[in-house]
Parts: C-alpha cells; sequence; structure tokens
C-alpha cells in the first residue's frame, strides 16, 4: 500500500469502453462504497471515449492522436478496462491464450471473450448485459482492492467460502507486481469472482442493484412487447425512413416546450452578454483611435522658415576677366 500512502500520488485512468461504459460505473461505485480515499485522493482523472465521461462525472461531483487509455504507462495510474488484459482493474480472463494486442496505448488479450466484448461496445445489447457489465466492474473493483490489502475485511472469499484460507509463508500472494510501486505485495490468492457467482448481488450493493433493477424494468403493454420481438424491430426498422421525421419534429416540439419556461431568463442573459460584448469592443476602439490621433495630427507640421544668412552667395567674376570694349 506504500504507493497509495501519500495523497495525490495516483491518478484514475478509465479506457474507452463505449456501449459497455456501465462497467466503469460499477467501479467507481465499488471504490466509492469500499474505499473512498482512492477517489477522493486521486492527482488527476483521465478518460477516453466513455471514460471520458466516468471521469468528468466523478471530478463534478455528478451521479454516475487517438489513447483508448490515458496515461497507461504511468506506474502512479490505477488503469481501468471493461477488456480482458493487463491493466489495473478489468475482468480477468479464464482463456489459455497467451497472445495480445496493444493497440491504442492499451493491451488487449486476443479471445474470444474480447472478441463478443468488442461487439458489445459498438452494439447496443440488452439491457440485462450491460447491467451484468456494471455489476462485473463492482467485482472486478472489489478484487483490486482485496488483493492490495485496501479493503477492511475479505468479502469475495465469502462469496465463494465460508472461510478465506490462512496465510502461509512463502506462498504465492507474497508476490510483487511488477505494474505498480517497489514495496506494495498483492495477494493473489483473492478468487475472481463472476456476476453469476453472485446469485443475490443486493448483498454487495443494495444501491447499485435497485439503480440497475428499475433501469431493466421493461414496459409490459403489447405494443412494446411487439416492439422488442424480432418482427417489431424488422418492421421498425422498415418504416424508419417514414416515422424518424415525425420523431424529430415530436422531439424538438417536446425540448421547446420544456425549454418556454425558461425564455425570459435566457433572453435577460443573453442580452447582459452582448452588452459586455459590445461594451469591451467600444472601449478597445475608442483606445486605438486615441492612440492613432496622438501620433498622427490632423495639420501637417509646419517647415521651418530658411536661413538666408547660410545660403550660398553667387560669385562675381575678375574684372580682367570681362570683355573689352570695342575700339
Amino acid at each position: 500500500m506504500s504507493c497509495f500512502e501519500k495523497e495525490g500520488s495516483w491518478s484514475l485512468s478509465f479506457a474507452g469502453a463505449g456501449f459497455l461504459g456501465l462497467y466503469h460505473v460499477g467501479v467507481i461505485h465499488c471504490l466509492r462504497q469500499r474505499a473512498p480515499r482512492l477517489l477522493r485522493g486521486a492527482g488527476r482523472f483521465y478518460g477516453s471515449s466513455s471514460g471520458a465521461l466516468v471521469a468528468a462525472s466523478v471530478v463534478s461531483g455528478l451521479s454516475v492522436g487517438d489513447n483508448n487509455l490515458p496515461f497507461a504507462d504511468s506506474p502512479s495510474a490505477i488503469t481501468v478496462s471493461p477488456f480482458h488484459g493487463t491493466v489495473d482493474i478489468c475482468p480477468q480472463s479464464s482463456s489459455a491464450s497467451i497472445h495480445e494486442l496493444n493497440a491504442f496505448n492499451a493491451n488487449f488479450q486476443i479471445s474470444t471473450e474480447n472478441f463478443f466484448l468488442g461487439i458489445t461496445s459498438l452494439i447496443p445489447c440488452s439491457p440485462e448485459v450491460m447491467a451484468d457489465s456494471c455489476r462485473q466492474g463492482y467485482l472486478d473493483a472489489l478484487r483490486f482492492l482485496e488483493r492490495r490489502g485496501l479493503t477492511k475485511e475479505p468479502v469475495l472469499w465469502s462469496l465463494v467460502s465460508k472461510e478465506p484460507p490462512a496465510p502461509a509463508d512463502g506462498a504465492p500472494g507474497a508476490a510483487h507486481d511488477g505494474g505498480q510501486e517497489a514495496g506494495l505485495s498483492l495477494n493473489w490468492a483473492v478468487p475472481n469472482v463472476l456476476v453469476k457467482d453472485v446469485p443475490n448481488f443486493e448483498q454487495l450493493s443494495p444501491e447499485l442493484e435497485a439503480a440497475l433493477k428499475k433501469a431493466c424494468l421493461r414496459d409490459p403493454s403489447a405494443w412494446a412487447s411487439f416492439c422488442r420481438s424480432g418482427p417489431g424491430r424488422v418492421l421498425m426498422y422498415l418504416l424508419l425512413p417514414c416515422t424518424l421525421p415525425f420523431e424529430y419534429v415530436y422531439f424538438r416540439s417536446r425540448r421547446l416546450v420544456a425549454w418556454l419556461p425558461d425564455v425570459p431568463a435566457d433572453l435577460w442573459w443573453m442580452q447582459g452578454l452582448l452588452r459586455s460584448l459590445a461594451l469591451e469592443v467600444y472601449s478597445r476602439m475608442k483606445d486605438q483611435l486615441l492612440s492613432l490621433l496622438v501620433t498622427s495630427p490632423l495639420q501637417p507640421k509646419a517647415t521651418p522658415p530658411k536661413d538666408l544668412a547660410e545660403e550660398p552667395r553667387p560669385t562675381h567674376q575678375a574684372s580682367g576677366d570681362r570683355a573689352s570694349p570695342a575700339q
């Protein structure tokens, strides 16, 4: 825990995840619940794509070239990614593949699991799949904390067994992670828990589970059920060129109606902004015109009178050179 002792000496980096951005939400919720010091004491927050939105929400205190994982090479950065790889907080792969793809400043394990996750990040899936991604982010963040001894009690062991194993001298748990600062020992005996291994996720985080269940609620009406079915989706796609203009007008009208109560306040704000802008332009133009008038007056300067004494006088010819009169 030596690299987390000095506040502000570490940072958090969230990888681009597309529609798997809820994985970051689960990670943030776990850190906020189990180790809030890691969020309060982080010096910087980095993010790419949906990870940038999560980082901005953490910084603002809201709920929760192209580098996919900003500052991944920094030894003090806690990296987060929903793809299987070698970052700090990520799903632990069960594949035996040792091949990795280094792209966009991040390492991805070449496996079928990452292939499925890549498709999911580009094409939205059902709300249940997105909710499981958020739960897995919570579990992976909890595994990260327990392996580094940043939690008070071993929660993951209670999910897979009744009691954690007794620590033994010289066990693999005393190994060091080369990606972290020297002196930080990791307990590799902490198990990797999947969402399917947790029958009641509400015991871990009641608030997060309640929000996910609310987001997964479906409209029980017959029309909504038909739209979610295969034939209903095909029909909706075929009618999209006809329904899209009406939907655009409908939602724009709703936004306009919602904006009407705030119109006077917005107009006053715009008026004040334009007035301040006009005063700034007038002040600058006035200063420039005054500077021009001082350096370049309207009437030209009078030329000084010439000194006649200094003008050269004409020379007279000698008398001997004059022509003699005609005799």
